[in-house]
């Protein structure tokens, strides 16, 4: 699928970064700061902590729409495997693959995903 028609909020790349920054750097540096300023006297931790809890649950909320967007969008597959019919003789399915990445993409890939549609009901 080409990028101009992507169907969902942010990008992978955005949303992985995100999610890392919402569930580890805002809580760390929350903590820290909130420690640091028992032992060092700092001004506000209240203020501070509270500043860092409503980033993280904002950025949250950002990245619950953005996985729902992306979970409710066809970007997530990488092609199909339709099944077309039935070979005759064995009574296995026939499978057809139609790939919509760049194969210089996927071969690059840890996950292929592929969505499954049975046609046979259509034939």
């Amino acid at each position: 699928m080409a990028s101009e028609d992507r169907d969902y909020l942010i990008s992978n790349k955005t949303y992985n970064l995100l999610k890392k920054v919402v569930t580890l750097v805002l809580p760390a540096a929350a903590t820290l700061y909130a420690a640091l300023a028992a032992v060092w006297e700092l001004p506000n931790p209240e203020a501070v902590v509270a500043t860092f809890a409503a980033v993280a649950t904002f950025c949250g909320v950002l990245l619950n729409v953005s996985g729902s967007s992306w979970d409710n969008s066809d970007s997530k597959y990488d092609g199909e495997l339709i099944t077309t019919g039935e070979d005759p003789d064995t009574g296995l399915p026939n499978l057809q693959l139609v790939v919509n990445t760049d194969p210089n993409i996927l071969a690059e890939k840890r996950t292929v995903r592929l969505r499954s549609i049975d046609r046979r009901s259509a034939v």
